[in-house]
C-alpha cells in the first residue's frame, strides 16, 4: 500500500482541516513499529542516509500460467498500483524519528517494484559516512 493522499475535513467551527487518512497512519504505524524492532536501542542516525527500497507485489491469480512466469523472471513489472513514490513516502514518514531524525535526511534512494511469489517490502538504510 502506498501513502494516501491527505483528506480536507472541518473542525467543529467549521475551519478546513487536512488529516492523514486512517488506513495509511495505520500503515505508517506498522513500519514504525518493525523499524523500532529492528533499531533496537541504537540512536536514529544524524547525519545523511541512503535507502535501498524493493516493493514485491503478489501475482495476480487470474494470470495465465506463461504471464505469471513472466511476471517471476522480471520479464513483466509492476506497472499498477500502488505508485512506488508513494510506497517510499509512506516507509519514509514511517521511519522518522526511528531510523534517522527526519527523512529529510536520505540524499540517495535506489527503489524498485517488482513481482513475486512472497508479497513483501525490504527496506535497508545506511548512513553515509561525512567527508573528514
Amino acid at each position: 500500500m502506498g501513502k494516501g493522499r491527505p483528506r480536507i475535513g472541518k473542525t467543529r467551527s467549521g475551519q478546513a482541516i487536512a488529516f492523514t487518512p486512517k488506513p495509511t497512519k495505520t500503515r505508517e504505524g506498522v513500519v514504525a513499529s518493525l523499524a523500532m524492532d529492528a533499531m533496537g536501542s541504537r540512536d536514529p542516525f544524524s547525519g545523511p542516509v541512503e535507502m535501498v527500497l524493493s516493493a514485491v507485489l503478489p501475482i495476480p491469480k487470474s494470470w495465465p500460467k506463461k504471464r505469471q512466469a513472466a511476471a517471476l523472471s522480471g520479464e513483466e513489472r509492476p506497472t499498477t498500483k500502488p505508485d512506488l513514490d508513494n510506497i517510499a513516502k509512506l516507509i519514509w514518514d514511517g521511519l522518522n524519528n526511528i531510523v534517522y531524525s527526519d527523512d529529510k535526511q536520505i540524499v540517495r534512494l535506489t527503489a524498485d517494484k517488482r513481482y513475486g511469489v512472497n508479497p513483501v517490502t525490504v527496506v535497508t538504510v545506511r548512513e553515509i559516512a561525512r567527508a573528514p
